[in-house]
């Protein structure tokens, strides 16, 4: 089962966020529990907007079915896989969240980099980008 390492306490204390900012980052943060091994669609219903874009091309049909479905896929395909979660910032409806995760355990981490927008209190939006750490190091990808 996917496992999620979240974010120290500390990290997201003494932070100069506005109490929307802040109610926006604890979204943004059940997201991840919502979607973790398979999407809850309870929750997913309740954090993300039904005119939910997903930006990600991993997403099929960039809306939320397509994301529920990506994600049950997902879990199913590696189940054995680990994001830990590296930093959170806010700045008005948008929040970014570094993380890094790997699909099965035998990998290298991926350096995951994503953002959010929000509405309503709700997700709206939401971008990423998946670098191989050991392209980042300068390695070449496996095979080569």
């Amino acid at each position: 089962m996917t496992k999620l390492i979240p974010l120290d306490a500390v990290a997201l204390e003494n932070r100069s966020w506005t109490d929307i900012e802040r109610a926006h980052v604890d979204t943004v943060l059940k997201s991840y529990d919502a979607l973790i091994g398979g999407a809850d669609s309870t929750m997913v219903k309740d954090i993300y907007s039904p005119d939910y874009r997903d930006h990600a091309s991993t997403v099929p049909g960039g809306d939320l079915d397509g994301l529920i479905g990506f994600v049950q896929g997902f879990a199913v395909q590696f189940p054995d896989t680990v994001i830990r979660m590296n930093r959170v910032f806010c700045d008005g409806d948008h929040v970014t969240v570094h993380t890094h995760g790997k699909r099965t355990l035998d990998m290298d981490w991926d350096e995951i980099m994503e953002i959010f927008r929000l509405k309503d209190g709700l997700i709206i939006e939401h971008w990423e980008t998946i670098e191989p750490w050991a392209l980042m190091r300068g390695e070449k990808e496996p095979g080569q």
